[in-house]
């Protein structure tokens, strides 16, 4: 259920009384940040945002029932009928009062970032600690500074858990989503090159992570990916509780073994037990790793922690597994950087008897001044023998086939999406196993479509006609 507030509590959280005076105990059934979803008693805090500013529609949550608004000091139609507090920053109202809520719940709280799989490794940590408890959850992803505070305002008293999911993309902006959640466990997934354009370097990116860590209090505990050397060395001067995971035998919960089936599932055996994931790749068996170290903080039995890693599944664009008569597809048009890109054509490289291993590429966003450089990067790395060809969308991907073609791999290019799904329709066949993947931005989901069409539609291609790059 969502949280909710009385005038009084609206006053302490904010630090300031209402415009006029009111009721203290005048209660808001829930806080709302778009006019179009206010309901009746509810309090409405105005955002201005990149494209549209909230504080031009108080008078239409006024008018939907609102009984309460947080806004910037401007003239709007029913002010006087309101309990209103003005507030010239409404995203910090709105952290302001989702800070104060978590000061009075009763729960326990994960707070997750990293640099990939923040979302995967919140779904199987929710999973998990589900198995034994009432458990909140960021929903999808909201998890910037206004995703956050909504995330922890749905926690209710009900719960006993809480799994927040923290991102970012400028500095400073994991300190205060750390500070208004109050972490009891943090778990980093991994640092790698992303978010580039405003924070400059991977080594700002490890301090702004590390920020979750720093916000633990006493008897919190760090859980984080010791694979990576500089998280591990970065941790190591961290006063907290510590736990590293990873495939390598040093970390503190690493598996005895692990594998992947035929369609890149994994699974792996700890301490004698079976895991079995339904989700690809092997990043995954090392996110579900984190899930297993936080099941065994909250206490629950082995067998409760098997059951909830296995039970989430590839969520939408991300590392979907999907069959298309007898072509393999692996769609993962989220989100790209050098990193994971790299590890989802690692996953394709698993896949058991393809024919061709074709990786499609768009641009990865956000690389900064280093793009190009991180794009070649790329190309290289998959010229190491993950894929047999490689295809770039766009030009921003085009240093992607530069860094392959430099290093012997195979490629094609093309400038626009609509080029690439004409060829791509004409000549995947049969056998043919395929990864998508790219930054959002680039929209490369909007190739996936006609390709899986005409596969299943039996195209010249998937008739076994398609020629070899």
């Amino acid at each position: 259920m969502s949280a909710s507030f009385t005038v009084r509590d609206v006053t302490e959280a904010l630090g300031r009384p209402p415009e006029r005076p009111a009721e203290p105990d005048i209660a808001f059934a829930r806080v709302t940040i778009d006019s179009r979803r206010t309901a009746r008693a509810d309090l409405f805090v105005a955002i201005r945002g990149e494209r549209h500013d909230g504080n031009r529609f108080v008078s239409a949550a006024v008018a939907a029932g609102a009984s309460g608004a947080v806004a910037e000091d401007r003239p709007f139609e029913g002010r006087e009928r309101i309990a209103f507090w003005r507030h010239a920053d409404g995203r910090a109202a709105l952290q302001a009062l989702a800070g104060y809520h978590r000061r009075r719940l009763d729960v326990r709280v994960v707070g997750i970032t990293g640099s990939n799989g923040k979302t995967t490794t919140k779904e199987l940590v929710a999973g998990v600690l589900s198995q034994g408890f009432p458990t909140a959850r960021t929903l999808g992803n909201l998890n910037n500074q206004v995703g956050v505070p909504l995330t922890i305002l749905e926690i209710g008293a009900e719960h006993r858990w809480a799994v927040v999911e923290m991102g970012m993309s400028q500095p400073g902006e994991i300190a205060p989503l750390a500070r208004i959640s109050a972490p009891d466990v943090a778990v980093i997934t991994n640092v790698a090159a992303s978010h580039l354009e405003g924070l400059g370097s991977v080594a700002a990116v490890l301090d702004e992570k590390l920020d979750l860590a720093r916000a633990l209090g006493p008897g919190g505990l760090l859980v984080y990916h010791g694979d990576q050397p500089m998280l591990r060395e970065a941790a190591a001067s961290l006063p907290c509780r510590k736990l590293s995971y990873g495939l390598h035998p040093s970390n503190d919960l690493s598996p005895e073994e692990w594998a992947l089936d035929e369609d890149g599932r994994g699974s792996f055996r700890l301490e004698g037990r079976t895991f079995r994931l339904r989700l690809a790749g092997k990043h995954n068996i090392v996110n579900a790793l984190a899930a297993v170290a936080v099941g065994r903080e909250a206490g629950l039995p082995v067998g409760a922690i098997a059951i909830g890693v296995a039970e989430p599944d590839a969520l939408p664009l991300r590392m979907q597994l999907e069959r298309w008569g007898e072509v393999v597809a692996l769609v993962d048009c989220y989100n790209a950087n050098p990193e994971s890109v790299v590890s989802a054509a690692s996953t394709l490289s698993t896949l058991a008897d393809a024919r061709r291993r074709i990786a499609v590429l768009g641009e990865m966003l956000e690389l900064g001044v280093s793009s190009a450089e991180w794009h070649e990067w790329v190309g290289r790395e998959l010229a190491k023998g993950a894929v047999d060809l490689v295809v770039t969308v766009g030009l921003g991907a085009a240093p992607i086939a530069d860094g392959a073609e430099a290093a012997g791999l195979p490629t094609r290019r093309f400038a626009s999406r609509a080029e690439a799904e004409e060829w791509l329709i004409e000549n995947v066949a049969p056998g043919d196993a395929i990864l998508f993947k790219a930054s959002r931005g680039a929209a490369l989901e909007t190739v996936v479509k006609p390709v899986r069409d005409a596969c299943l539609e039996g195209a010249p291609a998937a008739n076994g006609n398609g020629g070899r790059a």
